[in-house]
């Protein structure tokens, strides 16, 4: 009998069952035209807040001000129901929302997984075109997915650190990467 892998086994199995804690990271992206996009995200689980920025704008969220988006001239609130939504690369942090757990809309099949120190290492397929193959890495350590890479994109965390909810907020933690 075959164990079908969501987020949800993972986090049982493989005992990253305790809360995450606020992280911090560069987030690296390889676009669809080749070039790397550099940023910086954090991320407090406990608090629901988030905050993602890259070369262009800042995109954030946090429970009293709601979703945000903002560049070097004004702050934006977003309008209209953005419940749940977040950046693609910021998803990285929240694994349970990428497209590969098996649910009806996902586009992606774990066909392969396999345990390497922390890191859990899967093999993923696409659902439309089977010749098609990706990648995910999870850091059993940081709880988040340090690399997603398919045929078109690459999204990869580095620099991944706790950030003191405590001692710095999450506005300021993101200007000391």
């Amino acid at each position: 009998m075959t164990t079908k892998l969501t987020w949800d086994y993972v986090v049982q199995t493989v005992g990253m069952d305790s809360p995450t804690p606020a992280l911090s990271a560069t987030v690296e992206t390889l676009d669809k035209f080749g070039q790397w996009v550099i940023g910086s995200a954090a991320v407090n689980y406990e608090t629901d807040e988030w905050r993602f920025q890259d070369e262009t704008c800042t995109w954030s969220h946090s429970p009293q001000a709601g979703w945000t988006l903002s560049n070097e001239v004004v702050t934006i609130p977003a309008s209209g129901n953005r419940e749940g939504w977040k950046p693609e690369a910021l998803k990285l942090f929240f694994p349970a929302e990428l497209p590969i757990w098996g649910r009806e809309l996902d586009e992606w099949l774990i066909a392969n997984a396999a345990a390497d120190g922390d890191d859990l290492h899967l093999t993923l397929l696409y659902l439309p075109d089977p010749d098609l193959m990706a990648s995910a890495t999870i850091s059993r350590r940081w709880r988040v997915v340090t690399a997603f890479i398919t045929p078109w994109q690459e999204w990869i965390l580095t620099d991944i650190m706790p950030v003191s909810a405590a001692s710095t907020p999450l506005q300021e933690a993101l200007f000391e990467l």
